[in-house]
């Protein structure tokens, strides 16, 4: 029996216990043993420790299976307990208990600790007092909503184990919205229509159960939560078997993201040589100071301007000031007036904006003036940078006569910043694209009418791109008298900035993929009040206007610590998990000054998917990643063994590095070729993190689980192992060891498979791709040698696996309907290639496209891909946008697609062979970089070169073609699996020759 345990005092005290884990969840759960005194502990289980801990023994997973493993008492602390518990079990293990909840919980914390204390110090609030506390306020008018559904069942659950009934899209958000304040744990979900004689299946860190075993083996005092209505016999039967602490959820409110569907409008043409530029000025009663902003509009060097002025019905000169620029001959017709009530100068503008009729789209308000080559260099900016969709630049800041007071200089936008930091851009010096603005939508209904300039901003942030142009538009007047500096307004635009927020926090938001949502939220609010708190303080407004009353006699400055690495870290994964790589990288740039080497990591593995890199950008960017983390930083060769020089006539000792050896592409991409080296002559050590490989461990091969060792450490155990070639399979992924290899754990090393790019470290020695993935272009962009080995430098074998067959035909032949799809990876999907992909669609009527990825399980990314669809006139009839699956789900589902189309400017790599093994043709398009070359490589060596495509005109010819051709494609789902094999891209055995002789000469070119 497998149980999960949510509590220590769950586990039964009736015989002694082994916690499978010496890392520090194993400690949580030990210590917490520990201080209740009833366990006997007898000692530990770790694939990697064999010291004694805390005084006890560690026993090898071998050796606890060995001695006696059907009587034993093991609790799992560690995430990969799914596998390990499979694995005890399969063994005989009767007394299995899951304890990763435990731990889980421990371990979470919502707020940094050091941003917690700071807001007490200042306040008398805890983050989650401060949040509680400004939901709870009159002031938030969503306070009935999806966070009050999060306090409500919260506060029933009071840090009980949690179930969820049901597993649908409703019971996940309910069983998020549960557990993100940190004191209740999920322990499973109840799946009602599952036969009662089901096994309970695994389900991230958790367990769903069959309605029967739920009821015979869940603790009574578990709350279940119900978030669909009718459900009163389910109820009715739990309490029957003593269940009695049951929520019903039906009603509640749940996350809801604000968007409307994008307009599907004609691809975009390329600016008219003088496009027109629309300016807008709201005001209202604004005599006093308007003719400074009209004037810096009619001097303005660029001709073709209309000029939109929405008047709130002024009572005093304002309009026939504006009519005597009207009447004036140079402006005969361009000047557009429109007066009439509209509450407030944000309804005011959002009228103004539909008004243009402009390409490029400007504002400048009653107190602002724009300098007289604004819009020429504006229009120069957008033709510079086509595609995207706002322009930003610096500005000059006056006084309210227009005096000029300092300076502004904005850099390029920052969605970190401008959420947790103090990043504004200046509206004045801001170029919209109108195409921009109508995708967002400017109806007065879909707004926060009384923040539309944030709502403008984090719409545009999440969706288009925002340029900055490092050049002084506008003048923008700052002074006391301005309407942001009163403590009214100030709370007021605190509370509807928050009331924006919480539906880009939804869990159909932007920010809905993150892991700890409710973290996440709690720090952005907070840091949100301390900046309009501590401006409240600096224009000397009473704080208590702010709507919450303070434990202080006396308010003081807020000063919260920096935004960390890691809120950099999470927008980035946010950005570069639906494509927008520019973004991605440039948030992940910020956290520059804190030297993360995770950060800066992710950093140049995102920039091999920007269309825009250039093979001296990726080349300067690993040369700066080696120089922060390898150069500045060296370990200290004194504390470390000697390093090999060579082999010693022995067997040649080849090392495989990878924290991810269970991952399924690694056991269908390396592994095969591992399993094929010939004993006799090498001798093969992997070193990965987790648990052991299975395949490997069977075939002996030396396994060494290395997560916890120091990079340090990392380089003394592979010196002492003797590890003549090195390869590093990770690329620059969470794990990586390049830091650690720059001190040589090996007389030879090789960066090899996940990064298509150089890696920058001195101490490699070569990088393996071949002749079609890396042409000789390529070397001076490489700090290794290319080594080019002949035929695919990649090999996948699927064969005696459990891939399910390929579909006997192309759906074509029975819908009547081509289906393209592509399975990959969201993070390689851009703009440019959803324009390529629309070309196709266009030019092959009534086909449809099949997307499929972890990216698109979320709401906001599916929304967000289909706008840039019908940014390109392609509508949601058209496409399938999916949710991912697992490797043989998505495998299967190839059976719908008649043929793949891959990504650019970084190809399917595992996506292109399962589709090729599945019978499934794949087009691809081949470029200048490694990344964008190496599909090319794959479909070559799988007898399908002629599906290789030189340019995107091809690429369209090429697929369209394809489409035409049914009789092609039905001879592909027959003949390509033996294709792959008889060319030799799935002919691990040959490969693994291949590899053999390729080490062999390595080291036979190392100095005598």
């Amino acid at each position: 029996m497998i149980r999960q345990v949510h509590r220590i005092d769950e586990i039964p005290v009736d015989r002694p216990v082994h916690i499978f884990g010496g890392g520090q969840g194993g400690r949580i759960v030990f210590d917490a043993m520990r201080r209740q005194g009833r366990w006997t502990v007898a000692g530990f289980i770790d694939s990697f420790r064999t010291e004694p801990l805390e005084g006890l023994p560690v026993l090898s997973p071998a050796q606890a299976l060995a001695e006696g493993a059907a009587d034993r008492t093991v609790v799992i602390a560690s995430q990969f307990w799914p596998e390990i518990a499979a694995t005890l079990r399969d063994a005989g293990c009767r007394h299995i208990y899951n304890a990763y909840s435990v731990i889980a919980a421990r371990q979470k914390d919502a707020v940094r600790p050091d941003l917690a204390e700071a807001l007490r110090s200042a306040t008398g609030y805890h983050p989650r007092e401060l949040v509680s506390s400004l939901l709870a306020s009159p002031h938030f008018k969503q306070g009935g909503g999806w966070a009050a559904t999060m306090l409500a069942l919260d506060d029933f659950a009071q840090g009980a184990p949690l179930y969820v009934v049901g597993t649908h899209q409703r019971a996940r958000q309910i069983a998020m919205l549960a557990t993100q304040s940190g004191r209740s744990v999920l322990a499973g979900y109840i799946d009602p229509s599952a036969p009662n004689d089901a096994p309970a299946v695994a389900m991230g860190s958790c367990v769903v159960y069959p309605l029967q075993r739920f009821l015979t083996e869940a603790d009574p005092s578990a709350v279940v939560v119900d978030p669909m209505p009718g459900g009163a016999t389910l109820h009715a039967v739990l309490r029957d078997r003593g269940f009695q602490r049951c929520f019903d959820a039906s009603s509640l409110a749940l996350p809801t993201g604000r968007h409307a569907p994008a307009p599907v409008l004609p691809p975009a043409e390329p600016l008219p040589d003088m496009p027109l530029v629309s300016v807008v000025l709201v005001c209202r009663n604004a005599a006093a100071m308007v003719r400074r902003s009209i004037e810096s509009v009619l001097r303005q060097t660029y001709p073709n301007i209309e000029y939109i002025i929405q008047d709130g019905a002024s009572t005093d000169s304002t309009q026939a000031l504006i009519e005597e620029y009207r009447s004036h001959p140079d402006w005969n017709g361009r000047i557009h007036l429109v007066s009439e009530v509209d509450g407030n100068a944000a309804i005011g503008l959002l009228r103004g904006l539909r008004r243009c009729r402009g390409d490029i789209i400007a504002t400048c308000m009653a107190d602002e003036e724009l300098l007289p080559d604004a819009i020429a260099e504006a229009v120069r900016a957008f033709r510079r940078t086509p595609g995207t969709g706002v322009v930003t630049g610096d500005a000059y800041t006056t006084g309210r006569d227009g005096r000029f007071t300092g300076v502004f200089t904005g850099g390029p936008f920052s969605l970190a910043g401008y959420l947790f930091g103090s990043y504004c851009p200046y509206f004045s010096s801001t170029f919209f694209s109108r195409r921009a603005l109508e995708e967002i939508g400017l109806h007065e209904e879909d707004w926060n009418q009384d923040v539309v300039e944030f709502e403008l901003w984090m719409r545009l942030a999440t969706r288009h791109t925002i340029t900055h142009h490092p050049f002084r538009f506008s003048k923008y007047a700052l002074y006391p008298q301005q309407l942001s500096n009163v403590a009214r307004h100030i709370r007021f635009h605190l509370f509807r900035r928050i009331e924006v927020l919480s539906h880009f926090f939804s869990l159909d938001g932007f920010f809905g993929p993150v892991k700890n949502l409710y973290g996440f939220w709690e720090e952005c609010v907070v840091r949100q009040y301390a900046l309009f708190y501590n401006h409240a303080l600096s224009v000397g407004e009473d704080v208590a206007e702010l709507g919450i009353p303070l434990r202080r006699d006396q308010a003081v400055p807020i000063d919260l610590p920096p935004v960390g690495a890691e809120i950099h870290k999470e927008i980035a994964a946010l950005y570069e998990m639906r494509g927008q790589v520019e973004e991605a990288v440039h948030i992940l740039r910020e956290a520059r000054p804190a030297f993360d080497e995770t950060a800066d990591s992710l950093a140049v593995q995102i920039l091999l998917k920007s269309p825009a890199a250039t093979n001296r950008d990726l080349l300067d960017a690993q040369l700066d990643w080696a120089d922060r983390h390898v150069r500045r930083r060296p370990l200290d060769e004194r504390k470390l063994p000697p390093l090999k020089r060579g082999p010693d006539g022995k067997r040649i000792k080849v090392a495989y590095i990878c924290p991810f050896a269970t991952a399924s592409y690694f056991q269908f991409q390396v592994v095969p070729f591992v399993l094929h080296h010939d004993p006799a002559q090498f001798e093969i050590y992997c070193y990965t993190a987790g648990i052991e490989p299975p395949d490997l461990t069977a075939a002996g091969v030396t396994v060494r689980l290395v997560d916890h060792l120091t990079d340090e450490e990392f380089v003394a155990l592979l010196r002492r192992d003797g590890i003549d070639v090195a390869l590093e399979l990770t690329g620059f992924s969470a794990g990586h060891r390049y830091r650690a290899m720059g001190a040589r754990v090996a007389p030879v090393q090789i960066s090899y498979i996940n990064h298509t790019g150089t890696c920058g470290v001195d101490a490699f020695d070569y990088c393996i791709a071949d002749a079609r993935s890396a042409p000789s272009w390529l070397d001076p962009h490489f700090t290794e040698r290319i080594y080019r080995i002949d035929g695919c430098f990649f090999c996948f074998d699927y064969r005696g696996t459990d891939a399910p067959p390929a579909a006997a035909q192309p759906p074509v032949l029975t819908s009547g309907r081509v289906t393209f799809g592509c399975f990959g990876s969201g993070s390689k999907f851009n703009a440019d290639l959803i324009a390529l992909w629309s070309r196709l669609l266009r030019a092959v009527p009534q086909s449809r496209l099949l997307l499929r990825n972890a990216s698109l399980s979320w709401m906001d990314n599916r929304r967000f891909l289909a706008d840039l669809f019908a940014r390109n006139g392609i509508g949601p009839d058209r496409l399938m946008l999916e949710a991912g699956g697992d490797r043989l789900e998505i495998m299967a589902d190839y059976a719908r697609v008649d043929i793949s189309l891959d990504s650019f400017p970084y190809c399917g790599g595992n996506t292109i062979a399962e589709s090729l093994h599945q019978g499934v043709p794949v087009v691809t398009l081949r470029g200048s970089t490694f990344a964008s070359c190496y599909g090319s490589s794959i479909l070559e060596a799988s007898g399908c070169a002629d599906l290789v495509a030189d340019t995107p005109d091809d690429y369209v010819r090429l697929a369209a073609e394809l489409a035409a051709a049914p009789a092609r494609l039905e001879a592909y789902r027959i003949r390509l699996r033996d294709m792959m094999v008889e060319h030799g891209f799935s002919d691990s055995k040959r490969f693994a020759r291949k590899l053999e002789a390729a080490y062999r000469d390595m080291l036979g070119r190392l100095p005598s």
